[in-house]
Protein backbone atom coordinates (compact mmCIF):
# COMPACT_ATOMS: atom_id res chain seq x y z
CA UNK A 1 0.00 0.00 0.00
CA UNK A 2 0.93 3.31 -1.15
CA UNK A 3 1.47 6.19 1.75
CA UNK A 4 -1.07 7.21 -0.79
CA UNK A 5 -3.49 5.07 -0.11
CA UNK A 6 -3.26 4.97 3.63
CA UNK A 7 -4.19 8.19 3.54
CA UNK A 8 -7.45 7.68 1.21
CA UNK A 9 -8.31 4.75 3.30
CA UNK A 10 -7.70 6.64 6.60
CA UNK A 11 -10.08 10.02 4.97
CA UNK A 12 -12.82 6.81 3.96
CA UNK A 13 -13.27 5.52 7.30
CA UNK A 14 -13.88 9.19 8.76
CA UNK A 15 -15.90 10.20 6.04
CA UNK A 16 -17.99 6.73 6.31
CA UNK A 17 -18.57 7.10 10.30
CA UNK A 18 -19.53 10.89 9.68
CA UNK A 19 -21.90 9.42 6.79
CA UNK A 20 -23.25 7.27 9.56
CA UNK A 21 -23.87 9.37 12.37
CA UNK A 22 -25.49 11.96 10.06
CA UNK A 23 -27.89 9.35 9.03
CA UNK A 24 -28.83 8.10 12.72
CA UNK A 25 -29.01 11.70 14.13
CA UNK A 26 -31.59 11.92 11.53
CA UNK A 27 -33.53 9.16 12.51
CA UNK A 28 -33.33 10.37 16.16
CA UNK A 29 -33.77 13.99 15.86
CA UNK A 30 -30.77 15.24 15.55
CA UNK A 31 -30.84 19.46 14.14
CA UNK A 32 -29.52 20.74 11.30
CA UNK A 33 -28.16 23.05 12.92
CA UNK A 34 -26.01 20.42 14.83
CA UNK A 35 -25.87 18.06 12.03
CA UNK A 36 -23.73 22.07 9.75
CA UNK A 37 -21.78 22.03 13.28
CA UNK A 38 -20.68 18.50 12.57
CA UNK A 39 -19.92 18.98 8.72
CA UNK A 40 -17.77 21.84 9.34
CA UNK A 41 -15.32 20.12 12.19
CA UNK A 42 -15.34 16.79 9.81
CA UNK A 43 -14.29 19.69 7.38
CA UNK A 44 -11.48 21.16 10.03
CA UNK A 45 -10.26 17.55 10.88
CA UNK A 46 -9.33 16.90 7.18
CA UNK A 47 -7.48 20.18 6.92
CA UNK A 48 -5.74 18.70 9.25
CA UNK A 49 -4.99 15.38 7.63
CA UNK A 50 -4.14 17.49 4.31
CA UNK A 51 -1.82 19.28 6.31
CA UNK A 52 -0.25 16.36 7.33
CA UNK A 53 -0.23 15.17 3.95
CA UNK A 54 1.19 18.22 2.83
CA UNK A 55 4.28 17.82 4.89
CA UNK A 56 4.68 14.06 4.70
CA UNK A 57 8.09 13.68 2.71
CA UNK A 58 6.36 10.43 0.96
CA UNK A 59 3.83 12.04 -0.57
CA UNK A 60 4.59 13.90 -3.83
CA UNK A 61 2.54 16.67 -5.74
CA UNK A 62 0.12 14.74 -7.60
CA UNK A 63 -0.74 12.22 -4.96
CA UNK A 64 -1.57 15.59 -2.57
CA UNK A 65 -3.46 16.86 -5.33
CA UNK A 66 -5.11 13.65 -5.72
CA UNK A 67 -5.90 13.94 -2.33
CA UNK A 68 -7.07 17.15 -1.93
CA UNK A 69 -9.98 16.24 -5.26
CA UNK A 70 -10.86 13.48 -3.20
CA UNK A 71 -11.60 14.99 0.04
CA UNK A 72 -13.32 17.84 -1.91
CA UNK A 73 -15.56 15.50 -2.81
CA UNK A 74 -16.41 13.70 0.48
CA UNK A 75 -16.97 16.68 1.80
CA UNK A 76 -19.39 17.21 -0.41
CA UNK A 77 -20.93 14.04 -0.45
CA UNK A 78 -21.48 14.52 3.38
CA UNK A 79 -23.04 17.82 2.94
CA UNK A 80 -25.13 16.54 0.32
CA UNK A 81 -26.37 13.67 3.43
CA UNK A 82 -27.85 16.33 5.28
CA UNK A 83 -30.53 17.39 2.76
Amino acid sequence: MTRREEYQTTILIIYESGKNFIKMSKKYGLGKEQLDLFVDEYTQFFNVIMLCALRDDFIRKDDYNELLDYVDRLLDYLKECLE
